[in-house]
């Protein structure tokens, strides 16, 4: 066998691991297809319970399974029988892991295969040592010659020691449908591997530590193989994407080769696994005497489909919401599952709104897969994006057929997107080996690099003039590109691309002449993102971003979802000139086929895509504290783009001006109902983002641009005095007077104004606040009254936030009961100014004596806290505290009302 097969194999199997998520961490257990062992609707093909001494084998080597070598993998035997231990019995298949990577392949010709039929692989795996590597399954077909057929392997789940004193037997299992024409054998490997191959190496980390196990154990025993109903499970549209309203069905083949007829069940569920729809089919017998001579009248002979005229049953999709679903197929035998087939598709709406499908928002499908090209390019243009990006390992020298095939495919499917007017670029990628390395060790590593690449380079030098230098999560906080690789891979690239446009990924300054492509990691959460890219528009050439996709380990998916959602929205109002997000599609082949199906995200991001493209941030709005509303206009039309930072519903009270034909959707597409009242549209600010249409740009940016700053006033200090500021967004002049209307109590100077305006002027006017006395800190609204004359006659009232508080001091406070009903008030200082500070600080309680402490000598940039206790103090929960800060042998206090919990 090929040692560049094997390798695909295991670039195959990482991907498929880092698609299982925790399972590949948990060894789970097989999937629910174990009824066959009850029924003789089917046939046990082979079973290997590895007792093979009465077929002769008296050596401790089972019959016909063959060690793999290769890159990695032993060049000595350590697979043997072992007569002491077995699943049902001894002896069992053993195999010793030391440091290495170990595969043995049955390739035995008795494993021919049926046409028309599906094939299940069932086995128990014992694992002693096993923390790191991992022990599975992996079958294959082949042809009449032995050779792979590209795309048929199949894994099975993966296996790990459970760290009991007696490891127990797992079970596996792999289902290998077949709908290869040339498929002749089946071929079974059982591999224990290191983790580098299933799950890579972190390639962030600086000098990565690999891990592997040094010496382990591991049995099979118990493999059984069976022939299964051949079972595919479609849908007309073969993108697998919906148009709501449109006619959809489900298509449901069943190849039933029994004498008996089958039962099969089709059914359709949510993305929350709720069943939307359930219906029962009945899978006639494929069997029939007819022809058969009658001397064999007691057989059967296997009808074709053609003889038989069956087409695929249609099953109607009804009316859904857009969002993500999932059919699923059963065949059933008196109630047992035989097999299962499932297939995801998305619903999408007809959008409310033209979109442009441009350049600045665009997908990354990591390292290209091969798959049906027609309906790829239809998934890619349903989403609205106008950039693309495909991984490709950078070995031009070692690609065999298959992989030769996968990259002729590639090629043509940019053509298809060309013709789209989408963009498509190269992500280079190290080759495949035994240690991941990271392209710039590559270039730094191999003298030969230059004839690795030149082979992809000429193969896409006519269609792709973007190449990126590795991907972006190559980077290393160390290590950057310079200027000499750079320059190295542009001299050898421009003899096959004219003017070619080159991608370095960086963290800071890019290499001359170079593209920066930034990287914003998953675990930058979305709110700290403004402070990761804050100099993005400012920066020569503009940079392209990656943003990663939030892993939904630390909450649910659809928290993932909100801050992906947050993430872009973000991104793009900070100026990106490119953004790319992880392609919301998935490879799959529970359907029967293998194919790319929508994710749960699809439809959210299709949505944000079409909102987005080619439009640019204008304007930003902050109606109530922890929400925010980014407008953002293009030529065709405005939308805004808003949401809350707070776990719960947020409603503005006061109201935006954007015109009254105003509407609104959410992520997913689907209308949602606007509170106009009195010329403002009411918003209710929820943590996942919505989206609000045919908006008044000028109306929402003329309040957008109101702004007092500072807008901190402090008590003992006037100065510097708050500035309000406002431009005119119109074409034309603007004229009109302006009333302010102070919080209560308060006073502001002036309290009128008229202004006349040119187009882009800014209005400013310094204020003057008189504030009563023990004020408490907080945050107010400034009333706002504009009564405009031009462009138009037109009367506004709004409200711009100030608070009291301490310029250069930031306390914080915060407040937990104990399980004794103690309640514990936590109060902080952040020093933000440039001298050490000494505050005197209290804490208050209703009916408890006050409290006193101090904070001594914080230096500037310091943090200091201290607690106040208040035992056995259940009367206090839900309570007000006033608790303050007084500045020793100086004028600077606030105070504040803190509520102890409920």
């Amino acid at each position: 066998m090929r040692i560049v097969r094997t390798l695909a194999l295991w670039l195959a199997l990482s991907a498929l691991a880092r698609g299982q998520g925790d399972s590949a961490q948990e060894s789970p257990a097989a999937p629910a297809m174990t009824a066959v062992e009850g029924s003789d609707l089917y046939k046990l093909e082979r079973l290997f319970d590895f007792d093979e001494a009465k077929l002769g084998n008296y050596t401790t080597t089972p019959m016909h399974w063959n060690p793999i070598r290769g890159p990695g993998l032993p060049s000595f035997d350590v697979g043997e029988l072992d007569f002491r231990v077995g699943h049902t019995a001894p002896p069992s298949f053993h195999l010793k892991l030391w440091r290495l990577n170990v595969i043995y392949e049955y390739a035995h010709v008795d494993l021919t295969v049926v046409p028309e039929s599906d094939y299940l692989i069932k086995g128990h795996i014992r694992a002693r040592d096993i923390e790191n590597a991992r022990a599975f399954l992996v079958v294959y077909f082949v042809n009449r010659f032995g050779e792979w057929i590209p795309g048929s392997d199949r894994v099975s789940n993966l296996v790990a020691s459970t760290g009991r004193d007696a490891e127990p037997w797992q079970a596996v299992q792999v289902s290998a449908p077949n709908d290869y024409p040339d498929a002749f054998g089946l071929r079974i490997q059982v591999r224990v591997m290191q983790s580098q191959y299933w799950e890579p190496v972190d390639p962030t980390i600086p000098d990565p530590i690999v891990v592997r196990d040094a010496a382990a154990d591991v049995w099979l025993d118990d493999l059984r193989v069976y022939r299964l109903p051949h079972a595919r499970l479609g849908i007309s549209s073969p993108s697998r994407i919906v148009n709501q309203g449109d006619h959809a069905a489900l298509l449901v083949q069943v190849r039933n080769a029994t004498s008996s007829p089958l039962q099969s069940e089709v059914s359709i569920e949510d993305r929350f696994g709720a069943v939307l729809r359930r219906q029962d089919l009945e899978a006639p017998s494929m069997l029939t005497t007819e022809g058969v001579a009658p001397a064999a009248a007691e057989q059967y002979r296997l009808v074709t489909m053609e003889e038989t005229g069956v087409r695929p049953i249609e099953v109607p999709i009804p009316d859904l919401d857009p969002g993500a679903y999932v059919a699923r197929l059963r065949v059933l035998s008196d109630g047992d599952v035989l097999l299962e087939r499932s297939v995801a598709f998305a619903v999408i709406p007809r959008l409310p709104f033209e979109a442009a499908s441009t350049v600045d928002m665009g997908i990354d499908f990591g390292r290209w897969r091969a798959a049906n090209l027609g309906e790829l390019a239809d998934q890619i243009g349903a989403l609205g994006v106008g950039a693309v990006k495909f991984g490709v390992p950078m070995d031009g020298t070692r690609r065999d057929g298959a992989e030769a095939e996968d990259l002729r495919r590639l090629s043509e499917l940019v053509r298809v997107l060309a013709a789209r007017r989408i963009e498509s670029s190269i992500t280079m990628l190290s080759p495949a080996g035994e240690t991941p390395r990271a392209l710039r060790d590559v270039l730094s590593q191999e003298s030969n690099w230059p004839d690795m690449f030149r082979p992809i380079f000429a193969l896409f030098g006519n269609l792709i003039s973007t190449w990126q230098l590795g991907a972006e999560s190559e980077m290393r906080s160390q290590a950057s590109w310079d200027d000499t690789a750079v320059r190295s891979v542009r001299d050898v690239l421009t003899r096959f691309v004219t003017a070619p446009r080159i991608l370095a990924p960086t963290y800071a300054e890019a290499p001359a002449g170079t593209t920066p492509s930034l990287w914003a990691p998953r675990d930058i959460a979305s709110i700290n993102l403004p402070w990761q890219f804050q100099d993005l528009a400012t920066r020569d050439p503009a940079p392209w971003v990656r943003l990663e996709s939030p892993a939904p380990d630390a909450g649910s998916a659809e928290d993932a979802l909100i801050d992906q959602l947050r993430r872009i929205t973000l991104t793009k109002a900070l100026g990106a000139e490119r953004i790319y997000v992880d392609a919301p599609l998935q490879w799959s082949n529970d359907s029967g086929l293998s194919a790319w199906e929508p994710a749960t995200s699809f439809v959210p991001l299709r949505t944000f895509f079409a909102a987005m493209s080619g439009k640019r941030a204008v304007g930003v709005m902050t109606p109530q504290p922890d929400t925010l509303a980014i407008l953002f206009k293009g030529a065709e039309g405005s939308v805004i783009v808003f949401w809350t930072w707070r776990p719960a519903p947020v409603r503005d009270s006061t109201g935006l001006y954007l015109g009254p034909d105003v509407q609104m959707i959410d992520a997913w597409g689907r209308p949602a109902p606007v509170d106009i009242r009195g010329g403002r549209t009411y918003l209710e600010f929820r943590p996942e983002p919505r989206i609000l249409f045919a908006v008044q740009p000028e109306t929402a940016l003329l309040q957008s641009t109101f702004s007092v700053t500072p807008n901190t006033v402090q008590l003992h200090e006037p100065e510097p005095r708050p500035v309000l500021r406002f431009q005119n967004p119109y074409d034309t002049p603007l004229s009109g007077e302006m009333t302010l209307t102070p919080p209560a109590n308060w006073r502001v100077e002036p309290s009128e104004a008229s202004f006349t305006l040119a187009p882009g002027e800014v209005f400013e006017r310094t204020l003057h606040f008189i504030l009563p006395p023990k004020q408490i800190a907080q945050e107010l609204s400034l009333g706002v009254d504009l009564r405009i004359h031009e462009p138009a006659s037109d009367e506004l009232t709004f409200a711009t936030p100030v608070r009291i508080a301490l310029r250069e001091i930031r306390v914080e406070t915060r407040a937990d009961f104990t399980e004794q009903n103690d309640l514990i008030v936590y109060q902080t200082l952040h020093n933000l100014s440039e001298a050490p500070v000494n505050f005197s600080a209290y804490c208050a309680a209703p009916g408890r004596p006050r409290e006193e402490r101090e904070f001594r000598a914080v230096g500037p940039g310091e943090v200091s806290q201290t607690s106040y206790v208040f035992l056995g103090a259940r009367d206090l929960r839900g309570a007000l505290l006033q608790m303050g800060i007084r500045e020793i042998r100086g004028k600077r206090s606030l105070d504040e009302l803190v509520r102890a919990p409920e």
